[in-house]
């Protein structure tokens, strides 16, 4: 070998190490690598095969919430015609009568079962005296007190010889201003 080879030859290598490649070793190592590969491999499909069976109960679950749930709401608010005459004559505002259907599905029981009730009977007997009470207590848009009277009727007042209050002065001298200007 020249000089020029070994330098090249050095600086592929500059540990100066010689590789010897030994057909055995690399295909060991080959063998181990494919050995590695297989359990990754094997690894891998069972993963995905559980995730698949994962996501196949989850959907089975919801398929059987999304079934269960429209049963739910038809019983819960489903009246025979008995309960709603039943409902008719008790008087009942639609707020009770749901009050009285969530009772009765809550006990396992019938409409008229749960009207007649006495829990129920107190419940729908409180919340009359407090719709009584609300509707008494608001008696509606009526203005108590004295209304604000105009310049004309302050004039009017002043004209007759009534006293008018201080906060109203200046209402006056304004309404005189105004009926100057006006002539």
């Amino acid at each position: 070998m020249t000089q020029e080879e070994k330098e090249n030859q050095d600086a592929l290598d500059p540990e100066g190490e010689e590789e010897t490649l030994d057909p055995q070793e690399d295909e060991q190592e080959a063998e181990e690598s494919d050995k590695d590969n297989e359990a990754r491999l094997k690894k891998a499909e069972e993963y995905a095969n559980n995730q698949k069976i994962r996501a196949e109960k989850a959907e089975k679950e919801l398929k059987s919430f999304r079934e269960k749930k429209p049963e739910q709401a038809d019983k819960k608010f489903s009246l025979s015609h008995t309960d709603i005459i039943a409902a008719v004559k008790s008087d009942l505002e639609d707020e009770d009568i749901e009050t009285v259907n969530d009772y009765a599905a809550l006990k396992n029981i019938s409409f008229k079962e749960a009207l007649s009730s006495n829990v129920i009977k107190s419940v729908i007997a409180e919340r009359k005296e407090e719709r009584k009470t609300a509707e008494a207590s608001s008696t509606g848009n009526k203005r108590s007190g004295s209304r604000s009277k105009s310049g004309e009727d302050l004039l009017q007042e002043a004209r007759s010889g009534k006293a008018v209050s201080d906060g109203d002065v200046s209402k006056l001298v304004d309404a005189r201003f105004q009926s100057k200007i006006k002539r």
